[in-house]
């Protein structure tokens, strides 16, 4: 006759095994819904900042910015932030469609890499409409500000 130990540590398993798999099911879904928050929180603060580029007001893109905020240029040009504003601001026809976004981030950091489909003039010359971008961001209070920016297209 077997003793009611031996037949519960079958059964403990059983309940440890049940557990891990509840556990490690609902993980996912509560990163998903974090990564969806934080996407969406991304895009919008992409979509006002290149909104204010569209304005073409200085003022306006300047609450966009980082005070360290430097962007990269595919022509091999760089600017910080007040030469950035002051002379080297491109012209956008409207705000840009964002595509194949892919983020990282660490705690007040986010890397967002994507694919940006824009009627653009850098420097007098229109430039390649969908061409990737590389930006930094970083939380301030409830706000994103950009910290730093790469473009990657080429002039036509």
């Amino acid at each position: 006759m077997r003793s009611g130990n031996v037949s519960l540590v079958p059964c403990t398993k059983l309940v440890a095994v049940i557990a891990a798999l509840i556990a490690l099911f609902a993980v996912p879904a509560t990163a998903q819904s974090a990564d969806q928050d934080l996407e969406a929180e991304i895009l919008a603060a992409l979509d006002g900042w290149f909104g204010a580029v569209a304005s073409g007001d200085p003022a306006m893109i300047a609450g966009y910015l980082a005070p360290e905020y430097q962007i990269q240029r595919a022509n091999g040009d760089g600017y910080d932030r007040e030469s950035y504003l002051t002379s080297n601001l491109p012209l956008i026809a409207d705000i840009p469609a964002i595509e194949g976004l892919v983020l990282t981030a660490n705690g007040d950091l986010v890397v967002a890499r994507y694919v940006l489909d824009v009627d653009e003039i850098i420097d007098g010359a229109q430039v390649n409409p969908f061409a990737p971008r590389l930006t930094v961001l970083r939380r301030d209070g409830d706000d994103w500000l950009i910290v730093a920016h790469a473009n990657f297209s080429n002039p036509n």
